[in-house]
């Protein structure tokens, strides 16, 4: 990894951008029930030259936590390859689909992270490969909810590996179990399970490598190499 490691020694700001997908909850209201769903959307990022101003635009509604999150990934982003962002302006778009009302949250922290070092070290991001989690000042990737809907998202949109926060490759997923109390009638409850992200996705259909990782520099490897 220290081979990515730059300078920025007699510049006055960089250029590049990358795009990385990443993914999120969506929270469905059916009736009295409350359903979830994961959605894939794609993070834009841009470094122009300029005065270290972090610039954030969504396509929907936007947040606080997602620009406290962007701001702890440039601190990582700069801990990492050890360039300044002092003269550099930082312009993240989230897009996403219409039926996607608000962007929030910190669950993208780790993907964007991966964007800004890849955007500054003019590295390519393997396709195919999405990551969830916080990220953090000490470099950890933090743990989320709802990575079975996410990761099905993933899988959903061509996904073939998905890297999870440490401890987050196995998860509790509730199948539903109808049940015919009389002639007509039925009740459906749900039955907790414990399973691997992958045997989940392959009961699905899809067949996704799941890793999970402690800090953003064992995720870098997996967009890198």
């Amino acid at each position: 990894y220290s081979s990515l490691k730059v300078s920025d020694s007699g510049k006055s700001g960089l250029i590049g951008r990358a795009t990385i997908p990443i993914v999120a909850l969506r929270t469905i209201q059916n009736g009295l029930q409350i359903e979830y769903k994961g959605v894939v959307m794609y993070a834009d990022i841009e470094l122009n030259e300029g005065n270290g101003r972090i610039l954030i635009g969504t396509v929907p509604k936007i947040g606080i936590d997602i620009q406290t999150s962007v701001r702890t990934a440039v601190r990582v982003a700069e801990s990492l390859t050890g360039i300044s962002f002092s003269k550099t302006d930082v312009l993240l778009t989230i897009r996403a689909s219409q039926d996607v009302d608000v962007v929030d949250g910190q669950s993208a922290g780790a993907a964007i992270t991966v964007a800004l070092v890849a955007a500054l070290t003019e590295h390519s991001l393997n396709e195919g490969v999405y990551i969830t989690g916080t990220i953090n000042d000490d470099l950890a990737v933090g743990a989320v909810g709802g990575i079975p809907y996410k990761a099905l998202a993933a899988a959903e949109n061509g996904s073939k590996r998905f890297i999870v926060p440490r401890g987050q490759s196995v998860v509790v997923v509730y199948e539903p179990k109808v049940r015919e109390l009389s002639p007509g009638k039925t009740i459906t409850t749900y039955e907790r399970k414990v399973v691997g992200l992958d045997e989940y996705l392959a009961e699905k259909g899809y067949s996704v490598i799941v890793e999970d990782v402690e800090t953003i520099e064992e995720a870098l490897y997996k967009f890198f190499t």
